[in-house]
């Protein structure tokens, strides 16, 4: 069957919809006139239809009479269908994500026993992943694909803390970005995760001044950029015990308070 038979189809029925709407009563779109909202309900119907559509060719043995009967239903129930649609594709995608974030995550913590800008290559590469992955789970509401990417993405901060010793800056700076990202998304847990993974750095890297230098910059950034509480609060502890932790030959060591 044609695409546009499906969508011609899918016009009716959102030409049925607007004669439903028309004679009860019920509003379509306030401020159009009439011809306008008959066009704009035929346009919606035709494009639910082919979503519905879509949605119906990946089951199997669909007959051609039940589908131009599902196109017709599409269209006049296309704001459901458009729905469905969206939740579909979406969860598609995180499904994606969630697998990509694991894989990279594999291959970097397999590259740990390499050389080390390989280590730093993989890290780097891992921000975006996980970037992508938070924003696609801030639209999903409840939903097991968002769990997926929770789990994928706290994985990844988990590996980025085992291969720190590796390339530490990389590490770090991917760290930073992810836990800022996840403020943004409103995922609290990665986010404090990230944060707490920084604040151990200092401890794998016990003779390296620079990387408490740079945990302690990113810190500061995450407690700055950051709006929700718990992870600005954690952010802040973290940076103190950072900077109260003496970097020597022997490793940190808790400088103690003056006295009063």
């Amino acid at each position: 069957m044609e695409i546009l038979e499906f969508a011609a189809l899918g016009g009716v029925g959102g030409l049925g919809y607007w004669t439903l709407a028309a004679l009860t009563g019920a509003p379509v779109y306030r401020g159009l006139g009439r011809i306008a909202e008959a066009v704009g309900m035929i346009f919606l119907g035709g494009v639910a239809a082919l979503c519905g559509v879509y949605l119906l060719i990946t089951a199997p043995d669909i007959q051609n009479p039940r589908t131009l009967v599902f196109a017709i239903a599409c269209g006049l129930s296309w704001h459901g269908v458009l729905l469905a649609t969206r939740s579909f594709v979406i969860n598609g995608v995180a499904g994606k994500q969630s697998n990509e974030i694991r894989q990279l995550t594999a291959e970097l913590d397999a590259s740990s026993k390499d050389n080390r800008e390989l280590v730093a290559k993989k890290s780097q590469e891992l921000a975006p992943k996980v970037l992508d992955a938070m924003k696609t789970a801030n639209v999903l509401g409840d939903s097991p694909r968002k769990t997926e990417i929770k789990q994928a993405s706290k994985e990844a901060i988990a590996v980025l803390g085992d291969v720190m010793p590796q390339a530490p800056h990389a590490a770090v700076n991917t760290l930073e970005t992810i836990a800022v990202e996840a403020d943004r998304t409103k995922q609290v847990e990665i986010a404090v995760d990230g944060v707490h993974t920084l604040q151990s750095a200092v401890k794998q890297q016990p003779s390296d001044p620079s990387v408490k230098a740079a945990v302690s910059q990113s810190l500061e950034t995450i407690a700055t950029e950051t709006e929700n509480p718990t992870i600005k609060t954690t952010a802040k502890v973290a940076l103190e015990d950072v900077k109260s932790a003496s970097i020597g030959p022997m490793g940190p060591t808790v400088v103690p308070p003056r006295a009063a």
